[in-house]
């Protein structure tokens, strides 16, 4: 009985092992490799030049879990005292990509770990223009890399997109790119908010950088990337680089769907490519896809169809459409490039729909199985 408790307690205590990280770089120029290198690095987050020297992923006490920022920007420190010649300001243009990079510090579910390395929350967060100090809970989301699921080895969401994390686990090279939305010309602050354990501070680094226009363009309002919808007929128009579903299904019949038809509405600011993926909600498994490749840039309501390739088993999935630059929709890790995306969820059965108060139950009432079997195991293994 003690064997079996002790390991019931290290199992669970492996779920909240002490992690740490922190943004190594703010303009990364081709991330492709999977290898870190520092010439190709342009920016820097805040006071880097107080850690250089050890190297990437060495630990100099550069990872900071206190919310706000390391080296927080007051009326006394003001953002030049943050940077030098050699590690300048960040600059972005509207439409640019931008790519930041971190060290996995162990912290990717791998061949070379395990499937339960925990990863809830990795987002981006930028201030209003030509900010003079930081109010870091009063900035806007500008970008969700959303997160691989525990209990999977890692998909390259979030924080573990690390390529080749198992050559070096310490150190290994990880990234994540985002496009820079439409806004007014000016300086910004920038926040990285890593959340590993749920319900538990993020990891934060924070930078600044001067961002331009080109031909002009007008500021317009940071939307979250990640939505969950419903129906509606009264949706706001979309801005900037953005999809959606009008309308999306709720419920389909497994012995009878060999295609589920949706109507994506989408915004761009320059040609893309538009996926709509059919996914395991559970594990994120894929079973279905549309793509429509070099949607000429602008705002428009298309109809896809999503063939469904595999035959799912009655469950929860998503459905879920993003869009990605022109040409580059079926690139392998192309979902890391993602410019924007959306989750619906979408329940499979067989036969026709169950009444709609069964449907929103279910994810309740599979939370309340979960942690009835949890205490039932903890009582049996500790009497």
């Amino acid at each position: 009985m003690n064997i079996h408790l002790a390991s019931l307690v290290v199992l669970l205590a492996a779920t909240f092992i002490h992690c740490h990280s922190w943004i190594d770089c703010v303009k990364y120029t081709d991330p492709s490799s999977g290898f870190n290198d520092p010439t190709k690095c342009l920016a820097r987050p805040r006071n880097y030049v107080k850690h250089e020297g050890a190297g990437f992923g060495a630990d100099t006490g550069y990872n900071d879990q206190g919310g706000t920022c390391k080296y927080p920007l007051t009326a006394s420190t003001p953002m030049s005292s943050f940077y030098t010649t050699k590690f300048p300001m960040a600059s972005y243009t509207v439409g640019e990509r931008v790519c930041l990079t971190w060290p996995a510090k162990n912290h990717v579910a791998a061949q070379c770990t395990n499937a339960f390395i925990p990863d809830t929350e990795n987002k981006v967060f930028i201030s209003a223009v030509n900010p003079s100090v930081d109010n870091v809970g009063a900035w806007t989301l500008l970008k969700d890399f959303g997160n691989s699921p525990k209990g999977q080895m890692s998909t390259g969401k979030g924080f573990q997109n690390c390529p080749n994390f198992c050559d070096n686990p310490d150190k290994a090279f990880c990234y994540q790119c985002f496009d820079m939305p439409n806004m007014a010309a000016g300086i910004y602050s920038f926040q990285w908010r890593w959340v590993f354990n749920e319900n538990t501070p993020a990891y934060t680094s924070c930078w600044d950088a001067v961002v331009t226009t080109s031909g002009g363009s007008k500021p317009t309002t940071l939307a979250p990337s990640t939505t969950t919808a419903g129906p509606s007929t009264t949706l706001a128009p979309l801005n900037g680089d953005a999809v959606r579903i009008l309308n999306p299904p709720t419920y389909a019949d497994i012995m009878n769907t060999k295609t589920i038809v949706v109507k994506v509405d989408y915004s761009a600011s320059q040609n893309v490519d538009i996926i709509v993926d059919l996914l395991s909600e559970k594990t994120y498994a894929w079973f279905g896809k549309a793509i429509v490749k070099n949607v000429p840039k602008g705002s428009k309501t298309i109809d896809m169809t999503i063939n469904v390739m595999q035959i799912p088993e009655p469950g929860n999935y998503v459905v879920k459409p993003w869009i990605v630059q022109a040409g580059r929709g079926e690139e392998p890790n192309a979902w890391a490039m993602e410019l924007d995306k959306r989750e619906y969820p979408l329940r499979m059965g067989v036969g026709a729909a169950p009444p709609a108060s069964t449907l929103n139950s279910s994810s309740a009432a599979r939370s309340a199985s979960f942690w009835v079997f949890v205490v039932c195991i903890v009582i049996y293994f500790v009497l």
